[in-house]
């Protein structure tokens, strides 16, 4: 149950509400009373909610392997990751970009004697 009060919307937002549930698809909507619509809409918004969040997901974690480590791994046009041609299970070799001299100045500051030959 909610305790979300439709009435309380202005009539063109109710409006609002139902066209964007009758247009996701629930034809409920077009019959429904301000309550009904209440509900027709938390469970539509919920819906849309957790289709967005696995979008986001599915970018993140394509993003992530993409560009693991700094590498770029290779794709094609539609945004599949090339394979080494000898198995689809391990991609082809990643572009490995130069980094910019100041960020190379940075590591050398940050690391300190780290980085020095022994």
């Amino acid at each position: 149950a909610h305790d979300a009060k439709v009435d309380l919307l202005p009539e063109g937002i109710r409006g609002v509400c139902r066209r964007n549930i009758l247009r996701g698809g629930d034809r409920r909507a077009k019959e429904a009373n301000d309550n009904e619509v209440t509900t027709l809409l938390n469970d539509f918004s919920g819906r849309q909610a957790k289709k967005m969040m696995e979008e986001w997901t599915r970018l993140d974690q394509y993003l992530l392997v993409k560009y693991m480590d700094g590498n770029i791994k290779k794709t094609d046009e539609n945004g599949n990751f090339k394979s080494n041609g000898n198995n689809p299970n391990y991609s082809a070799s990643p572009y490995n970009p130069e980094y910019p001299q100041w960020f190379y100045g940075i590591i050398v500051d940050d690391a300190g004697e780290n980085l020095q030959s022994k």
